[in-house]
């Protein structure tokens, strides 16, 4: 790839009859100034597409972990409620058999 100072150094033969020496070097100039911008801001670009790919790569590791926390509360919300149930019915049990001893009893 060219760069400005390759431009700036370029020299070209003189012939008779060739162009005029100073034109080319005007040219030249306006080419060296608008490629220097252009490299610039190329550069300013890659960069800034650099930072955005850095942060793409943080966000998606961040999702990689708010999935995986949101599978493992999914479970431990459904081992609670099995759970719960569990207690439920072995509380229910417990209720009868109470209930089945004070009718015993009176």
């Amino acid at each position: 790839m060219l760069t400005p100072l390759d431009i700036h150094n370029k020299e070209f033969k003189k012939v008779m009859r060739g162009y005029s020496v100073d034109e080319v070097d005007g040219f030249l100039d306006e080419i060296i100034r608008d490629f220097e911008f252009l490299f610039k801001q190329n550069m300013e670009y890659e960069e800034a597409l650099k930072k955005s790919n850095e942060q793409i790569e943080y966000y998606r590791s961040m999702e990689d972990t708010l999935q995986n926390t949101m599978v493992l509360a999914q479970k431990m919300a459904e081992e609670s409620k099995r759970n719960a149930e569990k207690r439920r019915n072995c509380n229910m049990g417990s209720q009868e058999k109470a209930e089945q001893i004070v009718r015993r009893r009176t």
